[in-house]
């Protein structure tokens, strides 16, 4: 048991690279999703279809490759170097904020067609009607879903420890290294570490789905 309660000051050494680097991934994943979800349901075809490229390819490809990309090709070929913190949140936010557009796109359909011809009897604009009437009930659909990524973001943060980061991850690999023999008292104490991180995302998204589930406006 001492061996177990030695590694956690170990870990938390890379606590606050963790958690930084969720809520910048979470902050930029977001914005992305609004912007790409609003694209992929522009009248624009180049809006619409560059868009539909930039999520394929990158619910296509591994969040790994993403990384390693980034970091290792992306100064050679355009000679553009960024900080390892970066390329973290740039890159996690990228991917699931193509996966979360999905969310924006899919919940502002699902918003009543009644709605939308409500609002254009009462003479609103394109704007107002998206302003006022669809978006705050297609948000109320999406919170839960964003609750969701955000635990699966938190969960892709280890992935940093790629490219040299020095997350829990990062820190509880390096401490493994020094004393192969307490692999396993590691692994564990990261498990409960992540398990710990996620208790109060967990209860967030509970909390999001009662309160999405009290209401929607139908028709």
């Amino acid at each position: 048991m001492s061996n177990y309660i030695d590694i956690i000051p170990v870990l938390l050494e890379g606590l606050d690279i963790t958690i930084t680097v969720l809520i910048g991934s979470a902050i930029f994943g977001y914005l992305i999703a609004f912007l790409a979800g609003f694209g992929r349901l522009s009248k624009n075809f180049i809006i619409r279809n560059f868009t539909a490229v930039y999520i394929e390819i990158f619910r296509g490809t591994s969040l790994v490759v993403q990384l390693f990309w980034f970091f290792y090709v992306l100064p050679g070929l355009l000679g553009i170097q960024l900080s390892a913190y970066l390329i973290g949140v740039i890159v996690i936010g990228m991917n699931y904020g193509a996966y979360m557009s999905e969310v924006v796109r899919g919940s502002i359909l699902a918003v009543s067609s009644g709605q939308t011809e409500a609002a254009t009897a009462l003479n609103m604009s394109r704007f107002q009607r998206m302003r006022f009437v669809i978006l705050p009930q297609a948000i109320r659909m999406m919170l839960p879903e964003f609750g969701n990524y955000l635990i699966q973001m938190l969960k892709a943060t280890s992935l940093v420890s790629i490219i040299s980061l020095s997350d829990i991850t990062y820190v509880g690999l390096l401490y493994r290294d020094a004393n192969i023999s307490e692999g396993v008292a590691v692994f564990t104490m990261l498990l409960v570490m992540y398990f710990i991180i996620a208790l109060p995302l967990i209860g967030l998204t509970r909390w999001l789905e009662r309160w999405a589930s009290k209401g929607v406006a139908t028709e």
